[in-house]
C-alpha cells in the first residue's frame, strides 16, 4: 500500500504542492467544500424550482456573505486591527 501512495505522490508532485510555489493558494480545499455544501443546501430549499435569475442572485449573495465572513475571521484572528469600518 505504501508503494502505491509513493507512486501517486511522485506522479502528482507538481499538482499537490502548488501552494508552496504560489502565494494566495490555500493548502486545503475547505473553501470549495464550504461553497458546495451551501449550494446543496440552497438546492434543497429551492425544491427544484430554481430559475437562472434566482440562482444568480443567490450566488452573488453567497459570495458577498462569504467574503465578509472571511474578512471578519481575519479581523478577529488579528485582534481586530486589519479592517477599517469602510472595508465592511
Amino acid at each position: 500500500m505504501a508503494i502505491s501512495y509513493k507512486k501517486r505522490f511522485e506522479k502528482n508532485r507538481d499538482k499537490l504542492f502548488t501552494f508552496l510555489t504560489y502565494d494566495g493558494i490555500p493548502w486545503n480545499n475547505n473553501n470549495a467544500e464550504h461553497a458546495i455544501k451551501q449550494f446543496a443546501h440552497y438546492r434543497i430549499i429551492a425544491d427544484g424550482k430554481m430559475t437562472e435569475a434566482g440562482l444568480n442572485n443567490y450566488l452573488v449573495l453567497f459570495r458577498t456573505s462569504d467574503s465578509l465572513s472571511q474578512k471578519m475571521d481575519m479581523q478577529s484572528a488579528h485582534g481586530g486591527s486589519l479592517l477599517k469600518e469602510t472595508d465592511l
